[in-house]
């Protein structure tokens, strides 16, 4: 257990062993409002059950059937699926320790990748209870986990306060906190602060740590440790690889992760790059794909053919052949296209095949997506002005020389244009980008050696003896 603690802070406990009387009264009330929210949403919650019966039935708490390697398993919490790529990698190290672990999400993308995740080594997956303090007991008592891991700035009261009052360890990893959302917390007022004193926190910056401290938290209590989706780069794909899944592209430059709100700017840097040689493939990967009829609408006034990737399975890019065939009067020498992809889980793959790669939620004030994936795989990454999410990756790779950012949707096409026609300068940007993943990487080892350090159950387990006992843990 945390040094100092029975599993939850005593320093913020009354001699009863509760906590104090103000938290309790805030808790009460906390508990109450989630009441008549859902006796008011009564007539949807009802609807919503019929249609999503294993939805809503996991929402309330009733996480069974629960397979047996699951009884006892930390609680690993991801909110989406950006909380969960940070996850996964965390999921894995400890599985390799031997620790179990139990995934929960909020989004229904993010439920979506239980295969994920249970690859990575969750021993089940659900759907987060709500807030309501009931239904959040009914979930700790059917998983009965030994710890709390929550991933970035999931702040749920409610959860909260009953991890506290089953005395269980509760640490927020990959931990972020904007000043936006620190602003908003701090309306809370001194309920929060009773409410954060007995949580830990594994800062993914030195600035994130600073706002955490503002909220209450102790200094003993708070580690910088990094970004858990930032593991030790795994390097560039094997050139047979990428000249598998390219095939006879000239060039290939993905956008990642666009937002329908890029798509005016993306637009104009696809405009700017009509000077680079053919056959010329542009991907573009959207981070929702309800977005797809905008950015087609937008993109299609430019007039270049574009193809949709909406399923799984088949080669991961067409050949040039097939797409020229589908076009009349395109030659395959100069043949430039544009593919639209709507599928989720197979981004890393498209960056590996890349010359290029554009990041997307830059361009528009959403703060950025990982610039760390194609990072790791000796990819030179490009990304708009707005870089808040990302800011720490950012600034280690434009010190490197592997990170290019452009203000506007024709700057970046511009600038993807000229390292695109320069080949040595690409070469030499790839290099640098690998570099500054790998001063990036490595934050789910130091996030699990301050959370040993606190005393949470993530170090190396016991493994099974001869007679099949074990620590209770593995």
């Amino acid at each position: 257990m945390p040094r100092g603690t029975e599993r939850g802070d005593p320093r913020r406990r009354d001699r009863s062993g509760r906590r104090p009387w103000l938290a309790r009264v805030g808790d009460g009330l906390y508990g109450v409002a989630w009441a008549a929210a859902l006796c008011g949403g009564s007539p949807y919650v009802a609807l919503r059950a019929m249609r999503h019966r294993r939805e809503m039935r996991e929402r309330f708490g009733n996480w069974r059937p629960l397979p047996a390697a699951a009884e006892g398993a930390l609680w690993v919490h991801a909110a989406s699926l950006g909380e969960m790529r940070g996850a996964l990698p965390l999921l894995r190290e400890l599985n390799r320790r031997g620790r179990r672990a139990a995934l929960s999400v909020v989004t229904p993308t993010a439920r979506e990748l239980a295969p994920e995740a249970e690859a990575a080594g969750a021993r089940a997956v659900r759907f987060a209870p709500l807030d309501a303090p009931a239904l959040v007991r009914r979930t700790l008592g059917t998983l009965r986990p030994p710890a709390v891991l929550v991933c970035e700035t999931e702040v749920w009261p409610g959860m909260i306060a009953e991890i506290h009052r089953a005395r269980i360890p509760l640490a927020f990893v990959s931990a972020r906190l904007t000043e936006r959302g620190a602003g908003r917390l701090r309306r809370l007022g001194s309920w929060l602060r009773q409410l954060l004193g007995g949580v830990y926190v594994a800062a993914q910056t030195g600035g994130d740590a600073e706002r955490w401290l503002a909220l209450g938290i102790s200094p003993e209590q708070i580690a910088v440790t990094g970004n858990t989706k930032y593991e030790s780069p795994r390097g560039r794909v094997p050139a047979e690889e990428r000249v598998r899944v390219r095939g006879d592209w000239h060039r290939v430059i993905v956008f990642g992760s666009v937002r329908r709100e890029e798509a005016e700017a993306l637009a104009h840097a696809l405009d700017a790059l009509r000077k680079i040689p053919g056959p010329l493939l542009l991907v573009v990967a959207l981070r929702h794909p309800d977005g797809a009829g905008v950015l087609r609408r937008r993109l299609e006034v430019h007039g270049l053919p574009i193809l949709e990737r909406r399923e799984l399975g088949g080669p991961l890019l067409p050949s040039v052949r097939s797409v020229a065939a589908a076009c009349s009067r395109q030659d395959p020498d100069t043949l430039r296209a544009v593919l639209l992809v709507t599928t989720v889980g197979e981004l890393r793959g498209f960056y590996a095949a890349a010359d290029l790669a554009f990041v997307g939620g830059t361009l528009c004030p959403v703060g950025g997506h990982s610039l760390f994936e194609p990072a790791e795989l000796g990819i030179p990454v490009f990304y708009g002005s707005y870089v808040s999410n990302v800011a720490d990756v950012a600034a280690v790779l434009e010190d490197e020389g592997g990170g290019f950012r452009a203000a506007t949707g024709l700057e970046l096409g511009q600038t993807l244009a000229g390292l695109a026609t320069s080949p040595e300068e690409c070469r030499t940007a790839a290099g640098a980008a690998l570099r500054g993943a790998e001063r990036v990487g490595g934050a789910v080892g130091r996030t699990l050696d301050a959370l040993e350090a606190w005393g949470f159950p993530v170090g190396e387990a016991a493994r099974p003896s001869a007679e099949g006992r074990s620590d209770g843990l593995a």
